[in-house]
């Protein structure tokens, strides 16, 4: 930057001031003039190298405001953008959780309906045993009745002179009735207990172990009732071999078997038809002691 030179201004004053007749006093102050404006015009030089100086060091703080003002927009900006960031992540995992939350409820529930179902399961197999050991019961009464009806149809030995057995029969048919609806409503109780002590009991046994159990017990059963219906008669050769033979009941005659072998007693071909039988069902009917033929009692062991 060019400086330009300008006299002092004391000097001059001084110059206009001093009296055109004093000469020597103007030579005389001349040198320290000179000195005092080299030593003035020094001074401003270093003034002006200062101002400079922060002129130029003001300008490197303004370049560097405007940079970190720049950087502080920049920052600001990326701020923003890094706060709407976290409120869309804020907003996506609120609805994570709603859903991790659905999901475990959902999850309860599916846990809920498999223990129901896995209760219903065990209930089905405990009835099912009960079913099945209720079927064996039934035809375990199935084969007892049918064996005690063809026990029924063999050919028993006849006496005409019990007639008056009749009434006692009824009588006997009757109370009969009675003692066997008892023990029918006595094995309904039984079994109702069974099946809630059965209940409280565990319910995985193994099926197959089950099955072979229940055919042993039905096949010792009908060995049982096989055993207790069996009819011990001696045979027919010994006793026409004996010469001492009764004629009472408990012998037999020849004209009585005669009257057997001639009689025909009238038979159903299906006796154990829905039409025929049923649960309640006296084995014997009044229509079999009708037909004009001798038939023995039954006596209840």
């Amino acid at each position: 930057m060019p400086l330009r030179q300008r006299p002092s201004g004391t000097f001059e004053r001084r110059a206009s001031g001093v009296p055109a007749g004093s000469n020597h006093r103007r030579y005389a102050s001349s040198a320290t003039t000179d000195d005092e404006t080299l030593a003035d015009d020094d001074r401003e030089q270093a003034f002006l190298d200062a101002l400079q100086q922060t002129n130029t060091e003001l300008n490197k703080i303004a370049a560097d405001k405007d940079k970190f003002q720049k950087l502080c927009e920049q920052m600001t900006k990326k701020l923003a953008d890094a706060t709407r960031v976290n409120s869309d992540l804020k907003e996506v995992n609120a609805e994570l959780k709603d859903q991790i939350k659905g999901l475990k409820d959902d999850n309860a529930k599916v846990k809920e309906e498999r223990r129901q179902l896995n209760d219903k399961v065990k209930d089905l197999e405990h009835d099912n045993k009960m079913f099945r050991q209720v079927n064996t019961e039934l035809k375990a009464s199935l084969d007892n009745l049918t064996m005690r009806y063809e026990a029924i149809k063999a050919p028993s030995p006849t006496n005409p002179m019990a007639s008056p057995l009749v009434d006692r029969t009824k009588s006997t048919r009757s109370s009969g009735k009675e003692h066997r609806e008892e023990r029918r409503e006595e094995r309904r109780e039984e079994r109702r207990e069974e099946r809630r002590d059965g209940r409280r009991e565990d319910k995985r046994d193994d099926r197959g172990r089950t099955k072979d159990k229940e055919s042993k017990e039905q096949k010792a059963e009908r060995d049982r009732l096989s055993k207790r219906f069996e009819e011990k008669r001696p045979p027919i050769a010994s006793q026409r071999g004996s010469y001492i033979q009764g004629w009472g009941p408990g012998g037999r005659s020849a004209s009585a078997t005669r009257y057997q072998n001639g009689a025909s007693v009238p038979r159903t071909n299906n006796p154990l038809s829905p039409s025929h039988y049923n649960a309640t069902a006296y084995p014997y009917d009044d229509s079999n002691y009708e037909d004009g033929n001798y038939h023995p009692h039954p006596l209840n062991r």
